[in-house]
């Protein structure tokens, strides 16, 4: 059995904190599809 527990005190990442784009290509181009796919 999981035990999850919620931490409201976990300190979770700002947007000035988060890596901005490095505009390195996808390894393949499923991983650009399928996100587009599920979009659509």
């Amino acid at each position: 059995m999981v035990n999850l527990t919620y931490n409201k005190n976990r300190h979770l990442p700002s947007a000035e904190e988060l890596p901005s784009s490095d505009e390195t290509p996808v390894d393949n181009q499923l991983q650009n599809d399928i996100p587009n796919l599920l979009l659509q």
